[in-house]
């Protein structure tokens, strides 16, 4: 017998020993597995012995009634009461056992016999490498875990036992199922080591309809997938590198009825489906969860990687690769070209990096680009749905997306899935389209909060969701979907896009709000706003849609703009509807319009003021002048965006910049309104302060342009904006300034 065979003999012998001293030792006795002592099951039998005596002599001795040390003193012990908490312990530890031993007899693993006892006895969380896991994911042909973790999931979930994954790269096929058919409120964890240190990668061949980790039993109905008091997290999601990137992709997490369970660091990473799915919630926390470049974009042809040069005065734009084909004619598309986008139909294909579009660019200069979202005009009650561009796949069946009639209030989004893929631009959707659409996109939810609870069940259900760190970043379709009767909470909700960095998924809105209440932060950046019918990259006809919301609070928008809004066409930005919004941050949204006259409205309403927001604050998008104190005008056109809330005026600017090289050191700038806003801000319409004082308001620009103007106050209340520079042009960075009113 060679050495390493004695060694492990050896070993084997001594943990048969030292299970046997375990099984057999008295209260005082506890044997270390390797992993620190465990007590010996004769306390247990001792603790159980002492209840079932106790059970007796309330029987016996009904005049005198020990009370379990379990049970609250203040509860009348009866016959019934002791004879079925005795029945209930010794049936509670005989299951235990027997089930113990059906799973090690089914696996051929003894070893679990301990390991699960040991954990249930010390109230500790097994590892899944215990029941069969491979920890091999990041290799080019790593271990398909689906049946071990199936097993571990199935046999610790509704024994409370806790489930760990530890440090590295685990990968699966799935679906990973959390529950059976029967619902079961059991605490349950599910954790890896955090997102930096486990990994959990999914391998192709997936049903298109399947889930990850999932509640929904064999994809049953809403009633049969409630999920309560679990924590899930601690690790990355992503598809293993083999898996094609052009194929959909399993969602990572998709859950019917939820409570009171809490989603950990979890970061999900490259998904081309939606990330998470609950249908139901109520107490759901989010904490430290981020989603990173996934979703799916139906763009009518991708153009990653492409450079578009735009030239002043000229309607051509040219590719940096071939691209263009006959059948182009009559999209749309835009360009961004160093601060002047072109967005228009492209009349005439040159060749197949030369197009004429039916605008012509202000500007000469390269930059990103893309052809719009697939849209759609269908009668109420349609169930077969024909797009304008073939942006369908086969696999595409199964899909939960939205269509909106993109920058319009007063439809509301449709959910529906996608039944079956006619062909390339014609899909089946069940439910129907509840009303008539026209130009409607269709786009996928990266986050799906929907609640259809009163269709399922009749009555409102109670829904409540917690973020705390919910991260969406550079994905395509709609960011964030929040639908019918959630009642949201938390600080940290951030949204971000992908300009000004170029990425190739679309983002045809960064998040639609409807039917929901609450208070909650959203934080935006990276945005381009265009018009209604032409999403590229992270533009958005509909930067936010808010429907009957209360209690939004939007707060730090740097890198928003609008770009490029042709005539006719309703401006990007926010979609009120019939939004109650109760406050905004100081930096709250900001619009700009680079190349038309200023934006007076928002999708067809005036902006002086905006209807249905609480508490009498009104909006203003207005052009406006800039004078030195002599009166002389430095800058004639841009916009600036005005809130009035009855208690401060605030001033919004976004990326303006202020010619002021011909003042010299000293002299000072001036904002000049229009003479409907003198009622507003005095007789005079002219922002002409002049000192500094006790009631200064507050401002807030760009760190890097921080020093190029400075506001004071005086102690009435006024404020001057100043330049301290004595050449070259200075910038009002993104940002505002707030003035008491007066």
């Amino acid at each position: 017998m060679n050495q390493s065979l004695q060694s492990r003999v050896a070993k084997f012998d001594k943990t048969v020993t030292d299970a046997d001293a375990w099984a057999r030792g008295d209260e005082s006795t506890s044997v270390d597995f390797g992993g620190g002592p465990v007590r010996s099951p004769a306390k247990l039998v001792a603790d159980l012995d002492k209840s079932v005596n106790q059970s007796m002599n309330a029987v016996l001795n009904p005049g005198n009634q020990p009370v379990p040390n379990t049970l609250d003193g203040a509860e009348i012990w009866t016959f019934k009461k002791a004879g079925a908490w005795a029945q209930a312990k010794l049936s509670s530890l005989a299951n235990f056992i027997l089930m113990t031993f059906a799973v090690a007899w089914k696996t051929g693993s003894p070893w679990i016999i301990v390991r699960a006892l040991w954990a249930k006895l010390n109230d500790l969380p097994m590892y899944v490498t215990d029941f069969g896991v491979v920890m091999d994911g990041a290799s080019a042909t790593p271990t398909d875990n689906t049946a071990a973790l199936q097993r571990a999931v199935s046999y610790c979930r509704p024994r409370g036992i806790g489930l760990t994954i530890p440090d590295g790269d685990m990968a699966m096929k799935g679906p990973l199922y959390f529950r059976d058919e029967t619902p079961d409120y059991v605490p349950f964890s599910f954790l890896g080591q955090g997102k930096h240190r486990t990994r959990i990668y999914t391998l192709g061949g997936w049903p298109q309809v399947q889930y990850v980790l999932s509640s929904e039993w064999n994809d049953g109905s809403p009633q049969n997938t409630s999920f309560d008091n679990k924590t899930i997290g601690g690790f990355t999601m992503q598809p293993h590198p083999s898996v094609a990137n052009d194929v959909v992709h399993p969602a990572p997490l998709s859950w019917g009825v939820i409570g009171n369970t809490e989603f950990w660091s979890i970061r999900c990473i490259n998904f081309n489906n939606t990330v998470a799915r609950h249908d139901i919630c109520s107490n759901v926390k989010f904490r430290g969860f981020e989603v990173w470049d996934s979703g799916i974009s139906f763009e009518y042809k991708s153009t990653k990687g492409i450079t578009f040069t735009a030239t002043a005065g000229s309607d051509v734009v040219q590719a940096s690769a071939p691209l263009f084909a006959a059948a182009d004619v009559g999209k749309q598309i835009t360009v961004h070209a160093t601060n002047a986008g072109m967005c228009g139909t492209i009349v005439e294909v040159i060749d197949s990096t030369h197009a004429r579009l039916s605008v012509t660019s202000t500007e000469t200069g390269s930059g990103r680009g893309g052809f719009g979202t697939a849209t759609t005009t269908a009668a109420a009650g349609a169930s077969s749905l024909t797009f304008n561009s073939p942006v369908f796949k086969p696999a595409h069946a199964g899909l939960w997306v939205y269509l909106s009639q993109g920058g319009y209030p007063g439809y509301p989004i449709v959910r529906t899935k996608i039944t079956e893929v006619t062909s390339s631009s014609t899909i089946k959707v069940n439910p129907p389209v509840p009303n008539a659409v026209n130009n409607a996109l269709i786009a996928l939810p990266v986050t799906d909060f929907h609640n259809f609870s009163e269709a399922v069940f009749n009555a409102p259900a109670h829904n409540d969701i917690l973020f705390d760190d919910f991260w969406v970043e550079q994905c395509g379709g709609v960011m964030l979907v929040m639908k019918d009767g959630i009642e949201v909470k938390g600080t940290s909700v951030k949204l971000h896009g992908n300009w000004p960095y170029p990425e190739s998924r679309i983002t045809e809105a960064c998040a639609w709000f409807q039917n929901i209440s609450g208070y909650f932060n959203v934080q935006l950046a990276g945005f381009v706003c265009g018009p209604a019918t032409v999403r590229t990259f992270s533009q958005v006809g509909t930067l936010l849609r808010l429907e009957n919301i209360e209690g939004l609070c939007l707060t730090g928008m740097p890198y928003i703009r609008t770009e490029a809004i042709p005539a006719g066409q309703p401006a990007g930005g926010v979609v009120l509807g019939n939004a109650v919004v109760e406050s905004y941050k100081k930096d709250g949204i900001v619009w700009q319009d680079f190349n038309n006259p200023p934006i007076t409205s928002i999708a067809g309403q005036t902006l002086a003021p905006l209807t249905g927001l609480r508490g009498g604050v009104r909006y203003y998008q207005i052009p406006f002048v800039l004078q030195d104190q002599h009166g002389h005008s430095v800058n004639q056109g841009a916009n600036i965006k005005v809130r009035d809330d009855g208690y401060t005026i605030t001033l919004y600017f976004a990326w303006t910049v202020l010619n002021v090289s011909g003042l010299t050191a000293g002299d000072t700038i001036q904002i000049a309104l229009p003479t409907a806003m003198k009622p507003t801000f005095g007789s005079s319409g002219v922002l002409d302060f002049d000192g500094t004082g006790e009631n200064s308001p507050r401002y807030l620009l760009a760190a890097a342009n921080e020093n190029a103007l400075r506001i004071k106050g005086t102690s009435q209340g006024r404020a001057l904006l100043y330049s301290d520079i004595t050449a070259g042009p200075a910038h009002i960075a993104s940002g505002c300034i707030e003035i008491p009113c007066f």
